[in-house]
């Protein structure tokens, strides 16, 4: 029988507690290159005729892998920490670079090329149909402007929604890629869909269990994820465990 939601939160917090100032660094080490490639995407046009959209999907879909890479060193990092196999460090964050980074590019590019078909409505609509407006006519509520945007937006929404439910079946696939490195990377998505098989639901009441959370840290700005986001990656390697424990002996 898999372990309950609070168990495995409790679980998380008991072995966070003793390396909570290492993982609060370590996140605040990882923001700020996320940070750093986001604010270079925005100097990237993004509209204005297909060439620039094209190049604009480009440069998303390359920070899109270095971000898998750093996934994998972030499940790196919490696996150890968890398990305490082995010292969480540093360079963790690091791990696919020494271990196999074609194996987590592949599977980082299986699962863009998934978002990019979920969010694709979206971009042609974008693209093809929306008009141009100006900044006063959007902070002006023009009619039309209000229009066309909420009705992209709504295919966006739309479109990472179902992405974020096919994604629940691979959500363990980078702590596979750490706990077996021998695993190709066709075989680790397909594994973590067959570990996932009747654990999405389990999976999604731990996600929205952090919500309460996650809310709070809005009224602290953002500050407070420094250490709701440690919590959460070691929560998401404590259900790893406890499934991989319990799905290899049934």
């Amino acid at each position: 029988m898999y372990s309950s939601i609070k168990t495995i939160k409790s679980t998380a917090k008991e072995q966070l507690l003793s390396h909570m100032w290492t993982a609060v660094l370590f996140t605040l080490f990882y923001l700020l290159i996320t940070n750093l490639c986001t604010f270079c995407l925005a100097f990237s046009p993004s509209s204005g005729n297909v060439f620039s959209f094209l190049f604009y999907e480009m440069n998303i879909l390359l920070i899109n892998l270095f971000s898998g890479l750093l996934q994998t060193g972030i499940a790196a990092f919490y696996l150890n920490l968890f398990t305490e196999r082995q010292h969480c460090t540093f360079s963790d964050l690091f791990h696919a670079f020494s271990h196999g980074p074609d194996k987590t590019l592949k599977v980082t590019l299986v699962l863009s090329l998934i978002n990019t078909v979920c969010t694709l409505p979206y971009a042609i609509y974008s693209l093809f149909f929306m008009p141009e407006f100006t900044m006063e006519q959007l902070f002006s509520f023009d009619y039309d402007a209000l229009k066309y945007m909420l009705f992209a937006y709504t295919l966006l929404t739309l479109g990472e929604l179902i992405y974020f439910f096919i994604s629940l079946n691979f959500a363990p696939v980078y702590f596979m890629l750490v706990d077996m490195p021998n695993l190709s990377a066709a075989k680790a998505l397909k594994m973590s869909s067959w570990l996932m098989k009747g654990s999405k639901l389990r999976l999604l009441g731990l996600e929205l269990s952090f919500l309460p959370l996650q809310f709070v840290s809005l009224l602290t700005f953002g500050i407070g994820n420094l250490w709701i986001i440690p919590y959460k990656n070691t929560a998401a390697a404590s259900f790893y465990v406890d499934l991989s424990q319990k799905r290899t002996n049934q």
